[in-house]
């Protein structure tokens, strides 16, 4: 929400190991002006379901 750069925003999920360990993320950045806290909730949805698929191929 800003904390870097102002006007950016990011949205990040973790992707854990098979044992629960962080193992790496995904995350998505853009202008504040597009990314509404409707939008942020979709790509959070969209970035969890990807860093399932990639925990599963650990």
């Amino acid at each position: 929400m800003e904390e870097l750069e102002y006007g950016l925003i990011c949205v990040a999920v973790p992707i854990l190991s098979q044992q629960n360990y962080p193992a790496g993320g995904l995350s998505v950045s853009g202008p504040s002006t597009r990314m509404n806290r409707e939008r942020r909730n979709e790509i959070r949805e969209l970035l969890l379901s990807q860093a399932a698929l990639i925990r599963e191929k650990l």
